[in-house]
C-alpha cells in the first residue's frame, strides 16, 4: 500500500506537536524528521516531507523571512544525517546520488505597485507564466510573511512517458522498458505520493510589500491563448495609508 500524506493528516499534526515541543524549528531539516522518526516519516520522499514542513513551517511562524529558497535548501542539506541518504541510496540501489535541481534566470514572471486611482491606496500586481496544459491552478496569500502561494498539477506529457517518447517507441528505436525511460520513470516517486497522481508544483512569490488577507481585496484571473501558453495575473490590496481615506469613508451611516 502507497503512503499518503493528506493535509492536516496525522504527519501534519505530528508535525505541529513537535514544534510546540520545541523538538522542530526553522533549521530542522526533512532528512532530519526522516532519520528521527521513521515510523512516521519512513515512507515517504524527502521532497514530500520538505513541502508539508516548510508550510508547517510558515504558518507556525518559524520560516526564515529574511533567507532565500536557495539558503533555506543549504541550511537544511547542512543538517542532512549522511548514514539517512545513504541508507535511501541503498535502499533504491543506487551508488550514488542521481537527483538533479533547477535553477531558472529571468522566469516569465512580472511585478510590481502601483496607486490606484481612485482610491489612492497602494495595491501590488503580479503576472506569471505557467506550463500549458497545467491543472487545478490554486492561489492563497500569506500575508505575516507577504507571500503568495501558486500552486498547479503538472501537465500530463511531462509525466507521461508514452507521450515523451512517442516518435521513438511509433518508430521502433526503442521500447517503454528501455532503461532511459525507465530512469525518468523513477525520478517521479520524488515528486508524487501515488503512481497515478499528477505531480503537483509550487511556486512562492515574495510581495514588495504587506497586503490583506480578506477575499475582496484580491482579484486574479487566468489568460489561456490558442497556442496554448497559459499565464495567471493577480491584483492584491496593501493596508490603507490615513491620507488615502476619503472622509466619506469613516462617516457611520444609520439604516432608517
Amino acid at each position: 500500500m502507497v503512503a499518503t500524506w493528506k493535509n492536516d493528516g496525522e504527519e501534519d499534526k505530528f508535525i505541529v506537536k513537535l514544534i510546540k515541543q520545541g523538538k522542530v524549528h526553522k533549521l530542522t531539516s526533512p532528512a532530519f524528521l526522516k532519520s528521527t522518526y521513521p515510523v512516521v516519516f519512513g515512507a515517504f520522499s524527502l521532497n514530500v516531507i520538505r513541502n508539508h514542513l516548510n508550510a508547517l513551517k510558515r504558518n507556525s511562524g518559524l520560516f526564515l523571512e529574511d533567507l532565500s529558497e536557495d539558503q533555506i535548501t543549504e541550511l537544511e542539506c547542512s543538517q542532512q544525517d549522511e548514514a539517512q541518504q545513504n541508507s535511501d541510496d541503498k535502499k533504491s540501489g543506487d551508488k550514488h546520488n542521481n537527483r538533479s535541481t533547477t535553477s531558472m534566470q529571468n522566469y516569465p514572471f512580472l511585478c510590481n505597485t502601483f496607486n490606484d486611482p481612485e482610491t489612492q491606496s497602494e495595491k501590488v500586481i503580479i503576472a506569471m507564466s505557467i506550463p500549458g496544459g497545467a491543472t487545478n491552478v490554486r492561489l492563497t496569500v500569506n500575508t505575516a510573511f507577504r507571500v503568495v502561494t501558486i500552486k498547479y498539477l503538472w501537465p500530463a506529457t511531462l509525466y507521461t512517458m508514452q507521450d515523451l517518447f512517442k516518435r521513438q517507441i511509433n518508430s521502433k528505436r526503442t521500447t517503454i522498458y528501455h532503461p532511459m525511460i525507465s530512469s525518468l520513470q523513477s525520478t517521479l516517486e520524488n515528486v508524487r505520493q501515488q503512481i497515478d497522481d499528477a505531480p503537483e508544483a509550487i511556486v512562492e512569490v515574495k510581495l514588495p510589500i504587506h497586503v490583506q488577507s480578506s477575499t475582496d481585496s484580491f482579484e486574479f484571473w487566468g489568460v489561456k491563448r490558442d497556442d496554448g501558453t497559459m499565464a495567471i495575473v493577480a491584483i492584491f490590496k496593501g493596508y490603507s495609508k490615513a491620507y488615502s481615506i476619503k472622509v466619506v469613508d469613516s462617516i457611520v451611516k444609520f439604516d432608517h
